[in-house]
């Protein structure tokens, strides 16, 4: 299987969209993850003005382009929103862009809505006829820190949120909640309760089947959520799970005892693949890199001691974090700025398991 790679790149935005900062940063290279932070930390603030439906305009048009590359086939994209106000300029910088005369915030987010939720189509025939596109997910995740900007505008939390859920959109996977908090903290621990892994594939040793198997992930205290079926042969070269069980903390796109089919596997290939989808694991942390693999023989669970929780991992990830720099931040710039840095981290540890 081939490594899983993440790349991510940011954009800014105040009264207008900077996209200085959109150089494709590998985050397997560690030199380049330093760049890519030392951007972050030397980002300024700009002025009072906020065009953040504009700047999600924008940023489709990035997530769009590189779903139409045939390099990008099978890629995960997370398009990331952090911002500490609501928009008060996106509709004459639409109007001026040529992207649309809209009469009200609300249209604008509504067609910004429309657009995250058909990213991954590709059009024919003029737009006539779509086709959907079933390897990539999408995500856009709306995040806020409530400050003082939007406390002496009069707003409560519930009333941001409602304002920026057309902005959470999602394709092949689940559509995330806002996030409206006043601790940057606080709003890290939300999204790494809302964080699924999309897509998560391992290996499965043919030897097993016949077997009863599990999957297991640990959090620091030592502590497992799982998943337990029965390996089956189904075909020639086809392999099946079923028999399904999990524990409550563990989450996946499927009832007990369906069953799960495997990759078609060729007779050269000693092992099955098994793709799960929207894996989420309540009560962090949890990590896929602490995945353990068993199976069932004479009455106990066996450890697979080949098993390589990275091995059948064949999702790459890209990230586009779109950071507002308008003034309102004032003192929280800093602690604002170490939020994007622990979020493109966290997706690239859940990911890449490192």
């Amino acid at each position: 299987m081939q490594d899983t790679k993440v790349f991510a790149n940011v954009m800014t935005f105040s009264g207008d969209v900077n996209k200085l900062y959109m150089k494709n940063y590998d985050l397997n290279e560690g030199y380049k993850v330093q760049s890519l932070w030392r951007g972050i930390e030397n980002l300024t603030v700009l002025n009072n003005e906020t065009a953040e439906y504009y700047a999600m305009d924008i940023a489709l048009d990035e997530i769009q382009n590189r779903v139409l590359k045939k390099k990008d086939k099978e890629t995960k994209y997370y398009l990331i929103l952090l911002t500490d106000g609501l928009d008060n300029v996106s509709l004459e910088m639409a109007r001026k862009d040529g992207r649309g005369v809209y009469d009200s915030l609300e249209a604008y987010a509504d067609s910004l809505n429309k657009r995250m939720n058909t990213i991954l189509n590709k059009s024919y025939l003029f737009g006539l006829v779509q086709n959907e596109n079933i390897y990539n997910t999408f995500q856009s995740w709306p995040i806020m820190f409530f400050g003082d900007d939007m406390k002496s505008s009069g707003y409560e939390k519930k009333e941001a949120m409602e304002l920026l859920k057309p902005l959470a959109g999602a394709q092949n996977t689940f559509t995330p909640n806002p996030i409206v908090e006043e601790e940057t903290g606080r709003i890290l621990e939300l999204f790494k309760q809302q964080f699924v892994v999309t897509q998560y594939s391992f290996l499965i040793p043919k030897g097993y089947v016949e077997k009863r198997v599990k999957m297991s992930f640990y959090d620091k205290n030592g502590k497992n959520a799982t998943m337990e079926a029965d390996f089956k042969r189904i075909g020639k070269d086809k392999f099946g799970l079923s028999k399904i069980k999990t524990s409550e903390n563990f989450f996946i796109d499927t009832k007990d005892s369906d069953i799960i089919i495997s990759d078609e596997s060729g007779d050269g290939e000693n092992s099955a693949v098994f793709t799960i989808d929207n894996l989420r694991l309540n009560e962090k942390p949890y990590s896929i890199k602490s995945a353990k693999q068993e199976y069932y023989e004479n009455g106990k669970f066996r450890t697979n001691s080949e098993f390589d929780d990275k091995a059948g991992m064949k999702k790459n990830a890209y990230i586009l974090l779109v950071l507002d720099t308008s003034k309102s931040l004032g003192s929280q710039a800093s602690n604002v700025k170490k939020l994007a840095q622990d979020i493109i981290l966290y997706i690239n540890t859940e990911i890449c398991g490192e």
